[in-house]
């Protein structure tokens, strides 16, 4: 199983924002995400309400690779907030999403 090794609840408002808090031996992130809709980016520029890859209200996603935590970005998509539920882990077996290609 994926080794847990930290956990953090994100705020996503209408200014795009990353992920706070990747203890320092993350390699993945299970990403859940609840009340509202998210886009998100990892190539340096910011998602928009409009552009960016869009994780529905109750979707999860899981993100590997320290560089694409780092460089990570979500936004929200309409005027309700969402909350973004991220659990950190290590390289190996773990959750997986049916957006594993991401």
């Amino acid at each position: 199983n994926m080794a847990n090794i930290g956990y953090e609840k994100l705020a996503v408002a209408d200014s795009a924002v990353g992920l706070a808090s990747i203890p320092s031996m993350a390699t993945r992130a299970y990403i859940q995400c609840d009340t509202a809709a998210v886009r998100f980016r990892y190539d340096g520029t910011d998602p928009t309400t409009a552009e960016g890859t869009l994780i529905a209200a109750d979707g999860s996603i899981t993100l590997k690779g320290e560089d694409v935590l780092g460089a990570v970005k979500f936004i929200r998509t309409t005027s309700t907030s969402a909350s973004l539920k991220v659990a950190y882990g290590t390289v190996g077996a773990g959750i997986e999403s049916s957006m594993d290609a991401i």
